[in-house]
């Protein structure tokens, strides 16, 4: 909500972080309408990133346990 005003002025990866943390939040919770919701953002926003890939695969197996790590400045190498 606090970045919802300069949301599709962000960038690749505080969008895509943004959208999977707020994915993974949401399949903690329970609330996996709301997860899908945002992975479904993240491969339609995103396409051909690091993001887009992990979101789909995570629509493909919608029974996992989902964790996200940072993709980028954080990222193992």
């Amino acid at each position: 909500a606090a970045q919802k005003d300069v949301f599709d002025k962000l960038g690749t990866h505080p969008r895509g972080e943004l959208r999977m943390a707020l994915a993974e939040t949401y399949s903690r919770l329970g609330q996996a309408d709301k997860a899908t919701e945002q992975l479904k953002a993240v491969t339609a926003e995103l396409k051909g990133s690091k993001y887009a890939a992990e979101a789909a695969a995570w629509l493909d197996k919608p029974d996992a346990v989902r964790q996200h790590n940072c993709i980028g400045c954080h990222a193992a190498k």
